[in-house]
């Protein structure tokens, strides 16, 4: 039942990613999960082994093929899998079974409301419960520093449909990941990744200096501090008051989840050789001051969802 995007090139494929979903929003109260909007219509079944996965979300359906129950309960959560898998206490089996799950949303639903709508279907379905634990962590409360930003205030664009053929950086792959905050565009490129939605757009380039580099060409707030949550680690809150869309540049460390990950699987240095444990000398919290800005510590109490109960089989559609 998943559509082709009609009007979009070819090589565009669409899918849905939990990447750039805000960290914070597990902070809902769940207690009141089951007075959440519903689907109008949905099905839910366990799929099928060779069923291959598709995953799309609009504003009048959702359509998640052979989507494990972890992967989907961090999309009902609203739950960043790279920075804050930890925000979800969860049995261990729940990677080991996928569902395919197909709903039209009701009338003037909307993506974003999407999440919640799962959560209600999960309740339904698989007879899921849970409850919120606060639990205290470091974090990081982002500022404007005393001088005031440093930042240029742009103007919005839509160049989801541009075409970047004659572009100075190869185009390698081009993706269009249908989310619940509206469709996400990714282009790699050499020795990197471009971003673009229907407003903003920026390049995340990694260098032989282990760190990377963030080319804003038009950036939010809210989706600085999600880069700026997976690159720490951990939870960043906007305190700016920044509503605008901002042009500028910044040298960051690997994100935080980059070397653990590469230790655990047994790489230990760079192709140049260089251990990947050795400090690069760059900072966050430096390199955001030149932006203007400050990282504020904080410890801060942060909802974990934690699951009393779910089952393995969707009750019959």
């Amino acid at each position: 039942m998943t559509r082709s995007g009609a009007g979009m090139r070819p090589q565009i494929v669409r899918t849905v990613s939990c990447a750039a979903l805000a960290f914070f929003a597990a902070a809902t109260v769940l207690a009141q999960v089951e007075q959440a909007l519903s689907f109008d219509v949905a099905s839910v079944r366990l799929s099928a082994p060779t069923t291959r996965r598709s995953q799309r979300i609009t504003d009048t359906r959702v359509d998640l093929i052979r989507i494990d129950l972890r992967q989907l309960l961090w999309l009902a959560f609203e739950i960043e899998p790279l920075c804050c898998r930890d925000r979800l206490v969860a049995p261990d089996w729940l990677p080991g079974v996928a569902v395919d799950i197909q709903a039209t949303l009701p009338a003037g639903g909307t993506r974003k409301q999407v999440p919640a709508m799962l959560r209600s279907l999960l309740m339904e379905r698989l007879g899921l419960r849970t409850h919120v634990e606060p639990r205290p962590a470091d974090g990081y409360e982002l500022v404007v520093g005393s001088g005031g930003m440093r930042m240029q205030e742009v103007q919005p664009a839509n160049e989801l449909d541009k075409d970047f053929s004659s572009d100075a950086s190869k185009t390698l792959s081009d993706s269009l990941n249908e989310t619940v905050n509206g469709p996400v565009r990714t282009l790699g490129i050499t020795l990197g990744m471009r971003t673009i939605t229907d407003r903003t757009m920026y390049e995340r380039r990694f260098t032989a200096q282990r760190t990377q580099r963030i080319e804003a060409a038009r950036l939010t707030m809210a989706e600085f501090v999600s880069i700026l949550t997976q690159n720490t680690g951990r939870p960043v809150l906007d305190r700016t008051g920044l509503t605008g869309l901002y042009r500028f540049s910044i040298e960051l460390p690997s994100d935080a989840f980059v070397v653990p990950g590469l230790l655990a699987a047994g790489i230990t240095t760079t192709v140049q050789g260089i251990p990947l444990t050795e400090p690069t000398g760059v900072s966050t919290v430096k390199a955001v001051e030149e932006l203007g800005l400050k990282l504020e510590p904080r410890r801060m109490m942060v909802d974990t969802i934690v699951v009393d109960r779910i089952e393995r089989t969707p009750t019959d559609n």
